[in-house]
């Protein structure tokens, strides 16, 4: 969610030195005050929590209470009864059937959210979200569903036993655009439904969804393919000092669908002055 934040403009305190770890406020130096007087215009937030257990709730709730952020407003939906009639799809994904939450996202939401974007929590951006909203934009007036590809060849192995048609490595649902106004006018739960229960019934399992560029969700699982989305991450400094831009996208969205997360790692602390200096490269292990 800082990530969110960070990238918005008008959000980070550029004129607040507490604020300004190494490089972090290069990107606002030039123009830091017209930034802060120009905060009231930055748009309205609206994010919107699907809850499975009380301690999430109460947690998010915390944050967001102590942030007390302006233009952002929040809500939470217990999921909890909806994750329950889930309970029949057998999935070997570390999250269970959690992940078919956003399929049902036309009966928790209420009828007047047209849009949303659906994100994992393991996610970090790296530009505006503002950029990924415009690519509703490109949706011609029958797509409803934006969805990036996957990144990880295990899955070229896979999907083809779940469809005898399938071709390519499948899609990652890590991030998604769902238009929810059109979802609405098709017959949506019985269509997802049906065709979940149609893979069960040949695989007896599942194993995790082309409008959304790559460079929206760069996944950090182990085995990923760094050829299917070629970016090089770098400090701002550094994107300054050499045109790589020409050669190498930028990630716009970090997926870390790995196994392990950065919070299960005790990191030594880096030095503050080797941030200036540090190029990000991602690359396969």
């Amino acid at each position: 969610m800082k990530s969110i934040f960070y990238h918005q403009n008008g959000r980070f305190r550029c004129d607040l030195k507490a604020c300004c770890l190494s490089n972090f406020c290069d990107r606002f130096m030039n123009d830091c005050q017209t930034v802060m007087n120009n905060v009231s215009t930055t748009y309205t937030t609206v994010f919107h929590f699907l809850i499975t257990t009380i301690s999430s709730n109460s947690q998010l709730l915390n944050l967001m209470n102590t942030w007390k952020l302006h233009n952002m407003e929040y809500h939470f939906y217990n999921c909890s009864n909806y994750l329950a009639n889930l309970q029949w799809i057998s999935s070997k994904h570390p999250a269970g059937a959690k992940p078919f939450l956003k399929l049902m996202l036309t009966e928790i939401l209420p009828t007047n959210i047209n849009k949303v974007i659906v994100l994992d929590n393991d996610i970090l951006l790296n530009i505006d979200i503002i950029e990924l909203w415009n690519h509703f934009e490109n949706f011609n007036e029958i797509q409803s569903i934006g969805i990036g590809l996957e990144q990880n060849p295990h899955f070229q192995d896979v999907m083809p036993k779940l469809e005898s048609n399938w071709e390519g490595y499948g899609y990652n649902n890590g991030v998604l655009l769902f238009d929810l106004s059109k979802i609405r006018l098709t017959l949506w739960n019985e269509l997802w439904i049906v065709i979940t229960r149609n893979a069960l019934d040949t695989q007896g399992y599942l194993t995790t969804g082309e409008q959304i560029p790559c460079e929206w969700n760069i996944q950090l699982s182990e085995g990923s393919d760094e050829q299917r989305c070629p970016v090089s991450w770098l400090t701002y400094t550094e994107l300054k000092k050499r045109n790589y831009s020409t050669i190498f996208k930028q990630p716009k969205l970090i997926h870390i669908n790995h196994l392990i997360k950065p919070n299960d790692i005790l990191l030594n602390e880096i030095p503050i002055e080797y941030i200036d200096y540090l190029d990000i490269i991602l690359k396969r292990k």
